[in-house]
């Protein structure tokens, strides 16, 4: 966090993120998103932190293939388990989350001075299905 408090990068992502309540309290001062996964989904300490977490801060990751699940190994862009997870974790629909998760990644591209992809990939894809008109934000 050093490091982020000193160069401010704009959008800022934390992988896996399981520091402290105060850690947590810092890099959300920060502005940092949080990118998490169905591991930390997980376990006690995980859902604790991801607990902690703002909702209009999460971003979902796989961490394919190192994260198992169900004894097999996670593929590039499965998230329905950590949708699931977050749902009860925020008492909401997946699609609920799922809509969230898109709002949240829809904001940090652009708060980025070159976005990673072209912004409006992310206006044509909501809860899995192709959308014409723009996410609200």
């Amino acid at each position: 966090l050093g490091g982020l408090r000193e160069y401010r990068p704009p959008g800022a992502v934390l992988h896996w993120i399981l520091g402290t309540s105060k850690e947590t309290e810092q890099a959300i001062d920060l502005d940092c998103y949080f990118a998490i996964n169905s591991a930390m989904l997980n376990s006690h300490r995980g859902k604790a932190v991801v607990a902690e977490l703002p909702p209009n801060r999460v971003l979902l990751e796989t961490d394919a293939p190192y994260v198992v699940h169900n004894k097999i190994p996670l593929r590039p862009g499965d998230i329905s388990h950590a949708e699931r997870s977050l749902a009860r974790l925020w008492s909401l629909t997946v699609a609920e989350v799922r809509l969230r998760v898109w709002n949240n990644l829809n904001a940090l591209a652009r708060r980025l001075p070159v976005p990673p992809f072209p912004l409006s990939l992310l206006s044509q894809h909501v809860d899995g299905q192709p959308r014409q008109s723009k996410l609200p934000l």
